[in-house]
């Protein structure tokens, strides 16, 4: 496999950047929290999922009239 055979080459590269600490202490723990989410699953709150995404999209299109008055169009 691709990531298995550039192992090395993505560590080198890490630690050139001065990165490597920041691969081993946040983003390799952060994989096993978002395995076990995927795995496992979440709950949502549906209602107040629609309700969010109307209130983002009512106060897109007040913009978008905002941006429109203001161009002159």
């Amino acid at each position: 496999m691709y990531i298995f055979d550039k192992q090395k080459d993505f560590y080198d590269e890490l630690t050139k950047e001065e990165m490597l600490s920041l691969y081993n202490d946040i983003e390799l723990p952060l994989v096993y929290v978002l395995t076990n989410m995927e795995l496992t699953g979440f709950k949502i709150d549906r209602d107040y999922l629609e309700e969010s995404g109307n209130d983002i999209n009512n106060k897109l299109r007040s913009l978008e009239t905002s941006i429109y008055t203001i161009s002159g169009e």
